[in-house]
């Protein structure tokens, strides 16, 4: 005992052991004890005898070993050979399996500007100049026809200008000067008036047909002019430009209005006023399924479909075809050849031009079709 005594005089216990070191101090105690009787001493008893009770007081002095938690609780010690519980395994946490990468996206080439160094033509009355080489850059300029141009790139069929301007299209460019474009012909002065012979003449910005509609003049209409260009007359007003071929300088008679009645009787009268017996006929050797019909057999015969008495068409058909027989009296067919495939169109322009009009028309005349209605009149048949 000597030897423990000695041992916590050395290791004396002066504070408080803290709960999680009592069971650690208890057992280092227990294998010393264990240890020291295991191989007593000759002079274990003698020095065991020696102690003292001033020793005995000191030790008694020792603070009590304080277990938080229920007090009547003491700590046990392991006997020899007992397992000892693992601590809890602290599980880590799976692995993710890390994102693949996102493949990198595929850029496609950038189209190659070719290297060229040529001289072209513009061949196009007018030609675009756009900033990249395609119809979606931007119009930053152009070009008039058999302008002269030096290229230095080329792209996707586009030229890059040598002065840096932008791009053309070569569709429109050719290494050959074009031949020079007619000059339209000079505007000459006239001062006259005349009277609109159509049932209605277009007035057009341009003396041409593909000039914009700005307006338009009734029949008989009295009309200043002040230049002639082409075949048309520029208003004096400023209004536009009108064909000639509806003008004339003697005033036109009144066209005679569609009539109102559209009677069997109305029509036998107005076929009897244009040179033409009116049958109303569906058979084969009448209209045949049509509204009307003109049969060569029967140069002077009208045919037409029963449906229509009483129909607001009734007399337009009725000029019509009264129209399809007097150009066969003048040139021995219905479709001449100055009439082309527009045998009906021209038809229809013929009763326009010299039937009073018509109330419908099937077939649209334009102003080729009055033209050519007027020269059939003439006798001209092609």
């Amino acid at each position: 005992m000597s030897t423990l005594t000695s041992f916590f005089q050395r290791h004396r216990v002066g504070t408080l052991v803290t709960a999680g070191s009592v069971s650690a101090c208890l057992i280092v105690t227990g294998i010393i004890g264990t240890a020291l009787s295991a191989h007593p001493s000759p002079h274990t008893a003698e020095r065991d005898a020696s102690v003292s009770a001033e020793t005995l007081v000191e030790y008694a002095d020792i603070p009590t070993l304080e277990v938080p938690g229920d007090a009547s609780r003491t700590p046990s010690l392991p006997t020899e050979g007992a397992p000892v519980a693992d601590a809890p395994e602290t599980k880590k946490p799976a692995a993710q399996p890390s994102p693949a990468p996102d493949a990198p996206a595929t850029k496609k080439p950038a189209p190659v500007v070719e290297a060229v160094s040529a001289t072209l033509y513009v061949t196009a009355p007018s030609l675009n100049i756009r900033s990249t080489p395609s119809t979606s850059g931007n119009h930053v300029g152009s070009l008039s026809h058999g302008a002269k141009v030096a290229v230095n790139g080329k792209q996707s069929g586009w030229y890059r200008l040598a002065d840096g301007r932008g791009w053309v299209s070569g569709d429109h460019l050719s290494s050959k000067a074009p031949a020079a474009q007619p000059k339209p012909a000079p505007v000459e002065a006239v001062s006259a008036t005349f009277y609109v012979t159509a049932s209605s003449l277009n007035i057009r910005s341009a003396p041409s047909t593909s000039g914009n509609r700005v307006g338009s003049l009734s029949h008989g209409t009295k009309v200043a002019v002040n230049g002639k260009q082409s075949g048309w007359f520029r208003l004096a007003d400023g209004r536009g430009w009108v064909s000639g071929d509806h003008l004339s300088s003697q005033k036109p008679k009144p066209a005679a209005r569609p009539v109102s009645s559209n009677s069997r009787e109305a029509a036998i009268a107005e076929g009897r006023r244009l040179g033409v017996q009116v049958v109303f006929d569906s058979g084969p050797d009448g209209t045949s399924g049509h509204f009307g019909k003109f049969w060569p057999h029967a140069p002077n015969v009208a045919y037409i479909h029963p449906k229509l008495i009483g129909d607001w068409r009734l007399i337009s058909v009725v000029r019509h075809e009264a129209a399809h027989a007097e150009i066969y009296r003048i040139c021995g067919t219905y479709a001449p050849l100055i009439a082309g495939n527009r045998a009906q169109n021209i038809t229809d322009a013929f009763a326009m031009e010299f039937y009073g009009g018509l109330a419908w028309s099937h077939y649209p005349a334009g102003s080729g079709d009055h033209q050519a209605a007027k020269a059939i009149r003439a006798g001209n048949c092609g």
